[in-house]
């Protein structure tokens, strides 16, 4: 969401990290009983982080994470709900409807991926958006059994192109950078990392 225009694109990036970051250690179980919580908890922590700056950026953030997630309990079609959300060309409208997708469909993967790209807005950032939460809910493995959009008999990381470079940079994000601008470069792990990221060189993603 941080390649949105808007100069303040990075606070929904920011509450969007936040609760993938709260969600991940949990069990399905415990995500179906607080993810509002979760979402509720996030926003807080933005607003203290920004206490005196951004006011009106932070409400509006929160007004329509809260409308989403009230939408997300209502008698309401999808398409109607993420219509009142907006069309997702904004950072802000971009995570709400992905957050409404997720609550609503929070049994089926298919169908908060189905509902949150169906939609004449910018549909393919809402579609990401929503895949990163239902992927930190659910997890690979699930995923991978499942074999979730793959064509028939083929499996994902034969469907999905770069399987093995997302799986890597998936599996660094988990376990965050394990090196600093001031520590030696004393360990194959570290060495890897700087091949990887401050040379780019492929051979660092060798898994």
């Amino acid at each position: 969401m941080s390649a949105h225009a808007e100069h303040n694109g990075f606070l929904p990036a920011a509450l969007l990290t936040l609760i993938i970051y709260k969600i991940v250690p949990m069990t399905l179980g415990q995500v179906k009983e607080s993810i509002e919580d979760v979402i509720t908890e996030s926003l807080d922590v933005i607003d203290m982080a920004y206490e005196r700056r951004f006011y009106h950026e932070r409400q509006y953030l929160r007004e329509l994470t809260v409308k989403a997630m009230r939408l997300a309990n209502c008698d309401i079609s999808d398409d109607k709900a993420i219509e009142s959300l907006g069309e997702g060309w904004v950072a802000e409208e971009t995570l709400a409807i992905a957050l409404y997708c997720a609550i609503r469909h929070l049994d089926s993967i298919e169908d908060a991926i189905i509902a949150s790209v169906n939609h004449s807005g910018d549909s393919d950032s809402t579609g990401s958006v929503c895949g990163n939460i239902m992927g930190a809910i659910y997890g690979y493995e699930h995923l991978k059994e499942r074999n979730i959009f793959c064509r028939q008999g083929r499996k994902l990381e034969d469907t999905l192109e770069l399987a093995d470079v997302i799986l890597a940079i998936a599996d660094d994000l988990f376990t965050s950078c394990i090196i600093s601008e001031y520590d030696p470069i004393d360990t194959p792990e570290k060495k890897q990392w700087e091949m990887r990221y401050c040379y780019m060189r492929s051979a660092g993603l060798v898994r």
